[in-house]
């Protein structure tokens, strides 16, 4: 879990609906589980500008964080010039033309490009009525020098988690700020490109939007697979929103030439072997936004001509009642959580991945008020609990990545939290049964400047010496656990 404390700039008033005040939210919540009292999570603390771990800028971890920074300074510019070839060549130059750009049009009228069936005015569209493209996009920024270093401390976060779940084997779970899946890794803002084919329906087509600059939750799937950690990775996005800009990321590096892939991939164009997509979403982005062409789909996209590997897509879309009001049961909401819970299972038995990345929102949640749905329609942290647990014991064979998307309410985002860390808990120890060894689950936190207690987790010459002594795989023993915490 990476939780993100600083004043960077980013929904830092109460007006905002990204606030800041939801990480200390999730994090609390972990702080207090069942899994922290009996030490089986470990909370760490991210300082990302000063290059720290748990207060240390010199232990193993520390390096580790270097290492992790210097990567994603290779991969953000690699996949924003898969967009354009002319983006920069380094991570913090990606980031300021990219913001830089956005303060520069941020108090502007905002102008949405339209597709055909859309050409008609609504009074209900807001930027029929005057909106900014900061209030459009809901991308408050009041300070731009704290939203670059917020927006680069969570590409480098969640690159570090991907490392740690890598050589630990034990999902970790990134809090911070600002989310990432209505973005992709262009350095452009194009406010107004044309609209993006999807399967589910089309989406808009700008490369930021819904409080998101970086989908850092796919630049650590795609170091991943740079890096020989995945080859088969699989994205589950659960939150009220269609996570449509990891899927243009997606779908951009499909659709790539072998020169660009192996731009990306360092070398290696054809280092992804399959991707399985999904999520469940409202109907509508938002829903006065006048599109409503969305849809259900489960689908294989072949490898072929023009696609460089197989993408498995499951999208559960909510009926439109529940964002209308005229939904007025809960168990509709329920109903479809079961059969997409059911389907994502069966597809990851399936498809075996390397590698899982979630996008986790909790504006699903029952008692979320800020988004479009009804107060008591959702989900709740039985629901959020078996999403978890459900995931296969094969998905601990590469890394397990989570990384904060929606949430905006304190009793949704804590109660919500409770059931992803217990579903995380039974997945680790469901694991460490299989494999015969002790299980946890670690918990990141970015950012605070607050002292916090030393690694956790074994150094890499600690295991390297165990590793000459046994032959079993090495992990976290609950011993070990129980002696910290945040």
């Amino acid at each position: 879990m990476v939780q993100d404390h600083m004043g960077h700039g980013v929904g830092c008033t109460d007006s905002s609906l990204d606030r800041k005040a939801r990480v200390a939210w999730a994090w609390r919540a972990a702080k207090n589980s069942p899994a922290a009292k009996h030490g089986r999570l470990v909370l760490w603390s991210l300082n990302v500008t000063a290059g720290s771990v748990n207060g240390s800028k010199t232990s193993p971890y520390a390096e580790l964080l270097a290492e992790a920074s210097a990567a994603a300074g290779r991969v953000l510019p690699a996949l924003a010039q898969s967009w354009n070839s002319n983006a920069p060549n380094t991570l913090q130059g990606n980031v300021s033309a990219k913001l830089g750009s956005y303060e520069k049009m941020k108090r502007r009228k905002l102008v949405i490009a339209r597709s055909s069936r859309h050409d008609s005015e609504s009074e209900d569209e807001p930027w029929q009525q005057g909106t900014t493209v900061e209030e459009g996009l809901s991308c408050p920024m009041e300070d731009l020098q704290g939203a670059k270093k917020a927006a680069q401390a969570m590409l480098v976060a969640s690159v570090f988690a991907a490392e740690l779940s890598t050589k630990e084997r034990l999902p970790v779970l990134v809090l911070g700020r600002p989310p990432g899946h209505h973005s992709t890794c262009a350095h452009e803002v194009a406010l107004e490109t044309p609209r993006y084919s999807t399967p589910g329906g089309s989406i808009p087509g700008k490369h930021l939007g819904g409080g998101c600059f970086y989908p850092s939750c796919w630049l650590a799937a795609v170091h991943c697979m740079r890096e020989g950690f995945s080859q088969k990775l699989a994205y589950v996005d659960i939150d009220a929103h269609k996570p449509d800009g990891v899927w243009m990321e997606l779908d951009n590096l499909c659709k790539s030439g072998r020169t660009r892939r192996a731009a990306v991939f360092n070398g290696k164009s054809d280092v992804c072997e399959g991707v399985f997509f999904t999520s469940m979403h409202l109907d509508g982005y938002p829903k006065k936004s006048g599109y409503h062409d969305w849809q259900s789909v489960t689908c294989t996209i072949p490898k072929g001509p023009k696609r460089a590997f197989e993408v498995r897509l499951n999208e559960e879309l909510l009926p439109k009642g529940v964002t209308t009001g005229d939904i007025k049961t809960n168990d509709v909401v329920l109903d479809a959580f079961a059969r997409w819970n059911s389907a994502v299972e069966a597809e990851l038995l399936s498809f075996e991945p390397n590698g899982v990345f979630v996008g986790l929102g909790f504006d699903l949640h029952k008692c979320e008020e800020h988004v479009d749905k009804q107060i008591g329609l959702g989900l709740d942290r039985r629901q959020y609990r078996k999403l978890m647990q459900d995931f296969p014991t094969t998905a601990l064979t590469g890394p397990v990545v989570l990384t904060l998307e929606g949430g905006y309410t304190k009793a949704g985002v804590t109660d919500g939290m409770l059931g992803v860390i217990s579903g995380l808990d039974a997945l680790a120890r469901k694991v460490a049964s299989a494999n015969q060894r002790p299980g946890a689950v670690v918990t990141i936190s970015a950012g605070l400047r607050r002292k916090a207690r030393e690694s956790l987790l074994r150094s890499p010459k600690e295991k390297a010496r165990e590793d000459r002594r046994s032959t079993k795989p090495t992990a976290t023993s609950a011993e070990q656990l129980k002696k910290g915490g945040a």
